[in-house]
């Protein structure tokens, strides 16, 4: 008994909810007497409020990129001073480029260089391996090593240098002047000297 029971309560909930909503209405519909015929009823269909998106334009920043190309030309004139490093002057004309358009100009530059005139024995290599002075100039080699080095060339030769302990030369005609470790035949170097 109370199945039929249970199935005829769920039978009355169907036919109530569908007579509730025909084919002619919808939920949101609201049933209205036209006055026309009496009895005769015309479903009003309310109208649904709909969101539409806004659009805000928002201001945009293009990033944009101009290609800077600098070309430096010109006669430098260097003067070097002292025994085992120096300064360098170098003065000349400058010519750039920048966007497409032509800018020439004169600079002056004034920069610090050290000149070369030190050369370290480090190993199986002498550092830097090649070397351009100009006349005068002494040439110091330097025994940066844990054992005994020898830096022979033509017209000089160290003897044995111990570690830390140094030989100078001092290059009075210009030319090149090839030089290498005895004990270590793969180690050698130059000095041009200007």
């Amino acid at each position: 008994m109370r199945k039929i029971l249970f199935i005829g309560l769920v039978v009355t909930a169907v036919v109530l909810v569908s007579g509730c909503y025909g084919p002619t209405t919808s939920p949101n519909a609201t049933v209205q007497p036209t006055g026309e015929t009496p009895g005769e009823i015309t479903p009003v269909m309310t109208p649904i409020e709909t969101i539409a998106p806004v659009m805000t334009p928002i201001e945009t920043i293009t990033p944009v990129m101009t290609p800077i190309e600098t070309i430096v030309t010109g006669t430098p004139s260097a003067t070097t001073t002292g025994t085992v490093t120096g300064i360098a002057t170098t003065t000349g004309t400058a010519t750039g480029v920048s966007s497409g358009t032509t800018t020439t100009g004169t600079a002056a530059a004034t920069m610090t260089v050290a000149a070369v005139n030190a050369v370290d024995i480090k190993s199986t290599t002498f550092d830097p391996a090649i070397i351009t002075v100009s006349i005068g100039t002494t040439v110091t080699w330097t025994n940066r090593d844990n054992k005994p080095h020898t830096v022979r060339g033509s017209g000089f030769d160290s003897g044995s240098l111990d570690p830390g302990q140094t030989f100078s030369r001092t290059f009075s005609s210009t030319g090149s002047y090839d030089y290498g470790d005895p004990g270590n035949p793969s180690m050698s170097g130059t000095v041009i000297v200007t």
